[in-house]
């Protein structure tokens, strides 16, 4: 079965690395992936072609597609010759049901929407746009996929069709994710931390959703209280040309104390060198992979209360209002005076909460289920080719 995944782009983010995670998994020999970027190709791109998977480039700019883009559309459509269209985040939804007019009859269309929607008006204006005109056209795709229940909510009460939903969560490689004590010495080498230091991370692409900012002024009340807490930021743009958050640092006088190391693919080693895992993002968030990773790295985590991050951490985590630095700042300094034995305690409760729900073995099966639902292989599809969401869930297994 020949499954064409339209993505909006492949740069290195949670919803294209969830992407990654997903198409390199999947029975090949069930399966057929295809991916379509719109825009770039992108380092997840290169990763997706070192695992065998064929990948298209539309090469569009930011904007509403052109003539040329539609006929190269039209041409790889016809050319991939899909059984099914998924579409992946706003523009490549958007993209998918496109798609279909070039497709064989019948070919089914799945939405997966990878964003909270909290207030229309933070987003582009463009994309804002794609979103309420996706909420008319709802209702005329086989599935819309949502990888959060509070994005599920927030984009039916804007108008999303119920009867298409369903919730499939991030999964994650428990066993490419887990405590490795050779990584954790070599990355507390590399970034000058003793084994008395408490190193606290934040991984994530600089983004005002993700609220650098607010974690950093958090640094500052932490490292009056604990000296000797250090603090280190991974992601695309956490570098040394950050302008905006290096004169923060300054401004606040932590030079010394906090370390950007840019975009890394080593994720699963700076983690292991980690003592915790802080995510300070404001809004935007519907699952974020962060908090997967890390609780799968056995690293206790304090997170800002958006889209499912309270439901995915569950009781063993601590959850503070968004934009709120003496919060995150207190929840820190709580987990910072537990014992050693308290933090691995918590450490090993997160990662068994991952391995239960959201283990990536779990997560692609329910994909699998719904591709062949979709297209009638499996108990999920109508006469008329639409899958009926209690069918599918049926058919795909339950989330949590």
């Amino acid at each position: 079965m020949k499954v064409l995944f339209i993505t909006t782009g492949l740069l290195t983010g949670g919803a294209e690395m969830m992407l990654l995670k997903l198409v390199s998994r999947i029975d090949r020999d069930r399966f057929e992936p295809v991916v379509l970027s719109l825009l770039e190709g992108g380092p997840v791109g290169e990763q997706l072609r070192a695992a065998g998977v064929p990948v298209h480039v539309l090469g569009m700019r930011a904007g509403i597609p052109g003539p040329i883009s539609m006929l190269k559309l039209r041409s790889i459509v016809r050319t991939v010759r899909p059984d099914v269209l998924q579409g992946w985040m706003y523009h490549g939804n958007l993209a998918a049901s496109v798609a279909k007019r070039f497709a064989h009859s019948g070919t089914p269309v799945l939405w997966n929407i990878r964003h909270s929607l909290y207030d229309i008006r933070e987003i582009k204006r463009l994309t804002a746009l794609i979103v309420r005109a996706s909420a008319r056209l709802s209702s005329a795709v086989n599935t819309v996929i949502y990888c959060s229940h509070l994005s599920q909510v927030q984009h039916e009460a804007l108008g999303y069709d119920p009867r298409r939903s369903l919730y499939i969560p991030n999964g994650f490689d428990t066993d490419e994710f887990a405590p490795n004590v050779q990584w954790r010495e070599q990355f507390r080498r590399e970034v000058g931390a003793s084994d008395r230091d408490i190193l606290i991370g934040a991984v994530g692409r600089s983004h005002p959703q993700k609220d650098h900012a607010n974690f950093i002024r958090a640094a500052r009340i932490i490292a009056d209280r604990a000296s000797n807490a250090k603090f280190v930021l991974t992601g695309r743009g956490l570098d040394s040309s950050n302008t905006v958050l290096t004169a923060l640092v300054q401004e606040l006088r932590l030079d010394g104390r906090v370390t950007f190391l840019g975009e890394r693919k080593d994720v699963p080693r700076v983690l292991s060198g980690l003592d915790l895992l802080v995510s300070s993002s404001a809004f935007g968030e519907a699952f974020p992979n962060v908090l997967g990773e890390a609780m799968s790295s056995a690293l206790p985590v304090i997170a800002t209360d958006v889209g499912d991050s309270a439901l995915i951490v569950g009781d063993a985590a601590r959850i503070v209002p968004p934009r709120n630095t003496a919060a995150l700042a207190e929840a820190v300094c709580n987990v910072l005076a537990l014992s050693d034995a308290q933090r691995v305690a918590i450490g090993q409760q997160v990662r068994s909460r991952v391995i239960e729900h959201y283990s990536l073995t779990r997560i692609v099966q329910m994909y699998e289920n719904l591709f062949e639902a979709s297209v009638g292989v499996g108990s999920g599809a109508t006469e008329s080719g639409v899958i009926e969401s209690e069918q599918v869930r049926k058919c795909a297994g339950s989330g949590e």
